[in-house]
């Protein structure tokens, strides 16, 4: 998620032009699955699917707005992989209180 820095300078409005082409340019290729600008907000967000931390720092790195805004990240995980790992947690949880 991103929130723009406020005042924002007049540049900041080609930024905004270039990141939705950078992001479509993303979104052909596949990396980005949704770019959303805020309604009524100075801020936005997108998913990207990334191999490693050093490709998601590019792809950040890289966009229009990075200069001008702060970022939130946040990891995803599949619904069948946070089931299963906290199916695993509820396992280890009810082994420890038994010992």
């Amino acid at each position: 998620m991103c929130k723009t820095l406020l005042p924002a300078p007049p540049e900041v409005l080609g930024a905004f032009i270039a990141q939705c082409d950078y992001m479509a340019k993303l979104k052909e290729q596949g990396t980005v699955k949704i770019f959303v600008p805020f309604s009524g907000l100075n801020g936005g967000f997108f998913v990207a699917e990334a191999k490693n931390n050093g490709d998601l720092s590019r792809i950040i790195s890289k966009c229009p707005l990075f200069p001008y805004v702060n970022r939130e990240i946040y990891p995803l995980t599949e619904d069948v992989q946070a089931k299963q790992i906290v199916a695993e947690m509820k396992q280890r949880m009810a082994r420890a209180s038994t010992s």
